[in-house]
């Protein structure tokens, strides 16, 4: 995708297979998964669960964050216990990335 400025960034727009691993603080939370729906405008993108989890509604926001060349200028996902500040690394070919928060959350995204 090419912003106005032309600088080109992923597109992440599209469903999107999700794995929620809970560890540390929220280890008793196990893993989950699910599919999110991720609408992108511009630089920010939103991930929205199209389906309940046991800790989520459907609907509820699963991540949120901003995209530059170099892949995620930032991001949070959204747990249990609220946002969480995470870091992100995308695959080389665009379809799968991982967020995680380092302490206690890791969602891993595959392209359906």
């Amino acid at each position: 995708m090419t912003l106005p400025n032309g600088e080109v960034i992923a597109d992440l727009n599209g469903d999107w297979n999700v794995v929620q691993e809970l560890y540390g603080r929220l280890g008793d939370g196990g893993t989950t998964s699910g599919v999110y729906r991720i609408t992108q405008k511009g630089a920010s993108f939103v991930a929205i669960r199209t389906s309940a989890t046991l800790y989520a509604q459907a609907g509820s926001e699963g991540a949120r964050g901003e995209l530059d060349k170099g892949g995620f200028k930032n991001a949070r996902i959204v747990v249990s216990v609220g946002p969480q500040n995470a870091e992100g690394q995308m695959s080389g070919d665009g379809n799968s990335f991982v967020l995680e928060d380092g302490r206690s959350a890791k969602q891993t995204y595959t392209r359906r």
